[in-house]
């Protein structure tokens, strides 16, 4: 397995728990979706910072880690507590996919549709 495999949903673990200005994180997000190889990941991410950008409070915040939204929102309803879920799935599918045995490659690719030759369908 090479070195830099899975790199992508290592990065986002990290920057899920990384305490930072609201832009500085927001700015991340978007970094990570420019260089992000998993479609849907990489729309879930430009969701998130969307999101964020649009919460005026959270966009110009002096310190902000997503992991402590999800935290403080997970109980409430509408948008907020919509978010603080993502940001859990997020974190759970990237634990998952570091945690695979299988190359990132593999897994982007069965998500997409694409059987190994030879499996039935």
């Amino acid at each position: 397995m090479a070195t830099d495999d899975k790199k992508e949903y290592r990065d986002v673990l990290t920057l899920l728990s990384h305490m930072g200005s609201g832009p500085a994180v927001i700015n991340k997000l978007d970094q990570l979706t420019v260089k992000m190889q998993d479609p849907r990941l990489c729309e879930t991410l430009k969701k998130m910072a969307q999101f964020f950008r649009e919460q005026p409070e959270l966009a110009h915040a002096k310190k902000f880690r997503l992991l402590d939204f999800a935290r403080n929102y997970s109980m409430n309803s509408g948008s907020r507590k919509e978010a603080s879920d993502g940001i859990y799935r997020v974190q759970r599918y990237c634990e998952q996919h570091v945690a695979s045995q299988v190359p990132q490659w593999e897994l982007i690719a069965r998500a997409a549709g694409w059987t190994p030759p030879g499996t039935a369908s």
